[in-house]
Protein backbone atom coordinates (compact mmCIF):
# COMPACT_ATOMS: atom_id res chain seq x y z
CA UNK A 1 0.00 0.00 0.00
CA UNK A 2 2.59 2.30 0.93
CA UNK A 3 4.70 1.31 -2.05
CA UNK A 4 1.56 2.26 -4.31
CA UNK A 5 1.04 5.39 -2.62
CA UNK A 6 4.83 6.01 -3.16
CA UNK A 7 4.25 5.50 -7.35
CA UNK A 8 1.31 7.44 -7.45
CA UNK A 9 2.55 10.65 -5.89
CA UNK A 10 5.90 10.39 -7.82
CA UNK A 11 3.60 9.90 -11.61
CA UNK A 12 1.64 12.57 -10.40
CA UNK A 13 4.49 14.83 -9.81
CA UNK A 14 6.02 13.96 -13.09
CA UNK A 15 2.48 14.23 -14.72
CA UNK A 16 2.31 18.08 -13.27
CA UNK A 17 5.54 18.93 -14.64
CA UNK A 18 4.98 17.64 -18.06
CA UNK A 19 1.55 19.75 -17.96
CA UNK A 20 3.42 22.76 -17.00
CA UNK A 21 6.34 22.54 -19.86
CA UNK A 22 3.23 21.52 -22.17
CA UNK A 23 1.17 24.34 -21.30
CA UNK A 24 4.20 26.78 -22.00
CA UNK A 25 3.89 28.67 -18.79
CA UNK A 26 7.81 28.36 -18.28
CA UNK A 27 9.57 31.57 -17.50
CA UNK A 28 12.27 31.76 -20.24
CA UNK A 29 15.66 32.46 -18.20
CA UNK A 30 18.50 33.62 -18.94
CA UNK A 31 21.85 33.93 -16.46
CA UNK A 32 24.97 36.30 -16.71
CA UNK A 33 27.69 35.03 -15.13
CA UNK A 34 26.74 31.45 -15.89
CA UNK A 35 30.08 29.97 -15.13
CA UNK A 36 31.03 31.64 -12.08
CA UNK A 37 30.37 30.09 -8.86
CA UNK A 38 27.10 31.83 -8.04
CA UNK A 39 25.71 31.69 -11.88
CA UNK A 40 26.37 27.87 -11.88
CA UNK A 41 24.66 27.16 -8.66
CA UNK A 42 21.35 29.23 -9.88
CA UNK A 43 21.16 27.19 -13.16
CA UNK A 44 21.56 24.14 -11.18
CA UNK A 45 18.59 24.95 -9.18
CA UNK A 46 16.63 26.34 -11.99
CA UNK A 47 16.97 23.88 -14.20
CA UNK A 48 15.33 21.14 -11.58
CA UNK A 49 12.21 23.78 -10.98
CA UNK A 50 9.33 23.38 -13.98
CA UNK A 51 8.60 27.00 -13.75
CA UNK A 52 11.98 27.95 -15.19
CA UNK A 53 13.58 27.22 -18.92
CA UNK A 54 17.06 27.82 -19.37
CA UNK A 55 17.82 29.71 -23.17
CA UNK A 56 21.15 30.96 -22.46
CA UNK A 57 23.73 32.09 -21.19
CA UNK A 58 26.45 34.73 -20.73
CA UNK A 59 30.53 34.21 -20.10
CA UNK A 60 33.49 34.35 -20.66
CA UNK A 61 34.22 30.74 -20.76
CA UNK A 62 32.88 27.93 -22.99
CA UNK A 63 31.93 30.58 -25.20
CA UNK A 64 29.18 28.97 -28.07
CA UNK A 65 29.13 25.90 -26.37
CA UNK A 66 25.79 24.08 -24.89
CA UNK A 67 24.64 24.60 -21.37
CA UNK A 68 23.66 20.78 -21.54
CA UNK A 69 27.41 19.73 -22.05
CA UNK A 70 29.29 22.24 -20.26
CA UNK A 71 27.16 21.64 -16.84
CA UNK A 72 26.23 17.68 -17.74
CA UNK A 73 22.72 19.24 -17.47
CA UNK A 74 19.93 16.75 -18.90
CA UNK A 75 16.82 18.56 -20.92
CA UNK A 76 18.35 22.25 -21.62
CA UNK A 77 19.44 23.08 -24.50
CA UNK A 78 21.03 26.15 -24.43
CA UNK A 79 24.33 28.21 -25.64
CA UNK A 80 26.37 30.42 -23.77
CA UNK A 81 26.92 33.23 -25.26
CA UNK A 82 30.10 36.20 -24.77
CA UNK A 83 28.01 39.19 -24.80
CA UNK A 84 24.64 40.61 -23.55
CA UNK A 85 24.01 41.94 -27.03
CA UNK A 86 24.86 38.30 -28.51
CA UNK A 87 22.26 36.41 -26.20
CA UNK A 88 19.62 39.19 -26.87
CA UNK A 89 20.14 38.69 -30.42
CA UNK A 90 19.75 34.66 -30.24
CA UNK A 91 17.44 34.34 -27.82
CA UNK A 92 14.18 35.32 -26.47
CA UNK A 93 13.89 35.74 -23.03
CA UNK A 94 11.75 37.04 -19.94
CA UNK A 95 14.02 36.41 -16.78
CA UNK A 96 17.28 37.50 -16.88
CA UNK A 97 19.49 36.72 -13.20
CA UNK A 98 22.74 38.22 -13.04
CA UNK A 99 25.91 37.34 -10.90
CA UNK A 100 28.98 38.56 -12.67
CA UNK A 101 30.90 41.70 -11.96
CA UNK A 102 29.48 45.27 -11.53
CA UNK A 103 32.15 46.33 -14.31
CA UNK A 104 30.71 44.13 -17.18
CA UNK A 105 27.16 43.77 -15.14
CA UNK A 106 25.99 47.70 -15.27
CA UNK A 107 26.50 47.69 -18.98
CA UNK A 108 24.63 44.94 -19.51
CA UNK A 109 21.86 45.23 -17.29
CA UNK A 110 20.81 48.31 -19.00
CA UNK A 111 20.99 46.87 -22.18
CA UNK A 112 18.31 44.64 -21.16
CA UNK A 113 16.07 47.34 -19.30
CA UNK A 114 15.65 48.68 -22.63
CA UNK A 115 13.89 45.65 -23.72
CA UNK A 116 11.47 45.19 -20.60
CA UNK A 117 13.09 42.10 -19.03
CA UNK A 118 12.71 41.41 -16.15
CA UNK A 119 16.02 41.01 -13.94
CA UNK A 120 17.12 39.78 -10.43
CA UNK A 121 21.03 41.02 -9.78
CA UNK A 122 23.43 39.52 -7.12
CA UNK A 123 26.58 41.35 -8.26
CA UNK A 124 27.99 43.95 -6.04
CA UNK A 125 30.38 47.03 -6.61
CA UNK A 126 27.78 49.06 -8.08
CA UNK A 127 28.64 52.65 -7.22
CA UNK A 128 25.80 55.20 -5.87
CA UNK A 129 25.84 56.98 -9.29
CA UNK A 130 25.30 53.76 -11.19
CA UNK A 131 22.36 52.50 -8.93
CA UNK A 132 20.99 55.59 -9.86
CA UNK A 133 21.15 55.51 -13.35
CA UNK A 134 19.87 51.97 -13.12
CA UNK A 135 16.79 53.01 -11.27
CA UNK A 136 16.11 55.97 -13.72
CA UNK A 137 16.44 53.44 -16.49
CA UNK A 138 13.82 51.32 -14.61
CA UNK A 139 11.57 53.93 -14.61
CA UNK A 140 12.21 54.86 -18.24
CA UNK A 141 11.50 51.56 -19.95
CA UNK A 142 8.76 50.53 -17.46
CA UNK A 143 11.38 47.37 -16.74
CA UNK A 144 11.93 45.36 -13.34
CA UNK A 145 14.90 45.34 -11.38
CA UNK A 146 16.01 43.94 -7.97
CA UNK A 147 19.34 44.06 -6.66
CA UNK A 148 20.61 42.58 -3.35
CA UNK A 149 23.58 42.56 -1.89
CA UNK A 150 22.57 39.33 -0.09
CA UNK A 151 19.67 36.83 -1.05
CA UNK A 152 20.18 34.58 2.57
CA UNK A 153 17.34 35.45 4.67
CA UNK A 154 19.58 35.04 7.65
CA UNK A 155 22.02 37.52 6.70
CA UNK A 156 18.89 40.39 6.05
CA UNK A 157 16.83 39.20 9.16
CA UNK A 158 20.61 40.27 10.79
CA UNK A 159 20.93 43.42 8.80
CA UNK A 160 17.04 44.40 10.51
CA UNK A 161 18.27 43.20 13.83
CA UNK A 162 20.92 45.71 13.79
CA UNK A 163 19.37 48.13 12.71
CA UNK A 164 17.01 48.11 15.68
CA UNK A 165 19.94 47.39 17.70
CA UNK A 166 21.84 50.50 16.59
CA UNK A 167 19.04 52.76 18.86
CA UNK A 168 20.36 51.52 21.79
CA UNK A 169 23.81 51.28 21.69
CA UNK A 170 26.71 53.95 21.53
CA UNK A 171 29.55 52.31 19.29
CA UNK A 172 29.24 49.89 16.30
CA UNK A 173 31.70 48.12 14.42
CA UNK A 174 31.19 45.26 11.47
CA UNK A 175 33.40 42.59 10.27
CA UNK A 176 32.28 41.15 7.36
CA UNK A 177 34.78 37.50 6.27
CA UNK A 178 33.95 35.90 2.63
CA UNK A 179 36.60 33.36 -0.09
CA UNK A 180 39.24 35.13 -1.78
CA UNK A 181 37.42 35.71 -4.80
CA UNK A 182 35.26 37.77 -3.39
CA UNK A 183 35.98 41.60 -5.74
CA UNK A 184 34.72 44.02 -3.72
CA UNK A 185 35.66 44.99 0.07
CA UNK A 186 33.53 45.98 2.09
CA UNK A 187 31.02 43.78 1.02
CA UNK A 188 27.48 44.79 -0.69
CA UNK A 189 26.05 43.52 2.78
CA UNK A 190 28.37 45.05 4.75
CA UNK A 191 27.58 48.51 3.24
CA UNK A 192 24.14 47.98 3.27
CA UNK A 193 24.48 46.91 7.20
CA UNK A 194 26.18 49.95 7.80
CA UNK A 195 23.66 52.02 6.05
CA UNK A 196 20.88 50.82 7.47
CA UNK A 197 22.65 51.03 10.91
CA UNK A 198 23.34 55.12 10.70
CA UNK A 199 20.17 55.90 9.51
CA UNK A 200 18.68 54.78 13.06
CA UNK A 201 21.13 55.97 15.44
CA UNK A 202 23.87 58.67 15.88
CA UNK A 203 26.64 56.07 16.20
CA UNK A 204 29.84 57.26 14.77
CA UNK A 205 33.22 54.89 13.72
CA UNK A 206 35.93 55.35 16.59
CA UNK A 207 38.66 56.61 15.76
CA UNK A 208 42.39 56.71 17.63
CA UNK A 209 45.32 59.05 17.45
CA UNK A 210 47.74 56.11 17.09
CA UNK A 211 47.18 53.50 14.44
CA UNK A 212 44.22 54.28 12.42
CA UNK A 213 46.16 52.59 9.48
CA UNK A 214 44.88 48.89 11.06
CA UNK A 215 41.04 50.58 11.88
CA UNK A 216 38.95 49.48 8.51
CA UNK A 217 37.36 51.59 6.58
CA UNK A 218 34.57 54.04 6.95
CA UNK A 219 31.45 52.72 5.40
CA UNK A 220 28.16 55.56 6.25
CA UNK A 221 30.41 56.63 9.41
CA UNK A 222 30.47 52.76 11.08
CA UNK A 223 34.06 50.62 11.22
CA UNK A 224 34.08 48.15 8.86
CA UNK A 225 36.98 45.78 8.46
CA UNK A 226 37.13 43.21 5.72
CA UNK A 227 38.48 39.81 5.60
CA UNK A 228 39.42 37.50 2.69
CA UNK A 229 40.57 33.64 3.90
CA UNK A 230 40.51 30.60 2.28
CA UNK A 231 37.77 28.61 3.68
CA UNK A 232 35.40 30.76 4.33
CA UNK A 233 31.85 31.50 1.92
CA UNK A 234 30.15 34.47 3.32
CA UNK A 235 30.24 35.36 7.10
CA UNK A 236 29.53 38.84 8.95
CA UNK A 237 28.99 39.76 12.55
CA UNK A 238 27.71 42.78 13.85
CA UNK A 239 29.27 44.08 17.26
CA UNK A 240 27.88 46.59 19.45
CA UNK A 241 29.08 48.36 22.82
CA UNK A 242 27.84 50.24 25.45
CA UNK A 243 29.87 51.34 28.74
CA UNK A 244 30.24 47.53 30.43
CA UNK A 245 28.20 45.57 27.98
CA UNK A 246 29.09 43.85 24.21
CA UNK A 247 25.96 42.32 22.17
CA UNK A 248 27.02 40.50 18.51
CA UNK A 249 24.89 40.03 15.94
CA UNK A 250 26.51 36.85 13.49
CA UNK A 251 25.51 35.23 10.00
CA UNK A 252 27.06 32.20 8.30
CA UNK A 253 26.56 31.10 4.86
CA UNK A 254 28.91 27.85 4.46
CA UNK A 255 26.74 27.11 1.58
CA UNK A 256 25.64 28.51 -1.82
CA UNK A 257 22.51 26.98 -1.80
CA UNK A 258 21.68 28.98 1.04
CA UNK A 259 20.66 31.98 -0.74
CA UNK A 260 18.05 30.10 -3.46
CA UNK A 261 15.33 30.94 -0.74
CA UNK A 262 15.96 34.85 -1.42
CA UNK A 263 16.40 34.82 -5.26
CA UNK A 264 13.06 32.99 -5.92
CA UNK A 265 11.09 35.41 -3.33
CA UNK A 266 13.34 37.69 -5.75
CA UNK A 267 12.09 36.24 -8.71
CA UNK A 268 8.64 35.84 -7.84
CA UNK A 269 8.79 39.40 -7.47
CA UNK A 270 10.05 40.89 -10.70
CA UNK A 271 7.72 38.55 -12.01
CA UNK A 272 4.87 40.15 -10.75
CA UNK A 273 5.68 43.74 -11.23
CA UNK A 274 7.59 46.39 -12.27
CA UNK A 275 9.80 49.08 -10.45
CA UNK A 276 13.31 49.00 -8.72
CA UNK A 277 14.20 47.43 -5.73
CA UNK A 278 17.46 47.00 -3.83
CA UNK A 279 17.73 44.45 -1.20
CA UNK A 280 14.99 41.74 -0.49
CA UNK A 281 14.23 43.34 3.18
CA UNK A 282 10.12 44.17 1.47
CA UNK A 283 9.73 40.33 0.37
CA UNK A 284 10.55 38.91 3.77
Amino acid sequence: MIKEEKNYHEDHERHEEKNARSEGIMIKTAIYGITGKMGSMVLENLAKNPEFEIVGGVSTEHIGENVRDVFRIDGIDAVIYGGIKELMEKQSFDLLVDFSRAECAFSAIRKALKTGKKIVSGTTGFTDEEITILKNDVEKYSSSLLIAPNFCIGAVLMMKFAQTAAKHFSGCEIIELHHTQKADSPSGTARLTAEKIAEASKISAYQIEKGTEFRGGDASGIRVHSIRLPGMLAHQEVIFGNDGEVFRLRHDSSDRNSFMNGIYKAIEKVIADTGFIYGIESLI
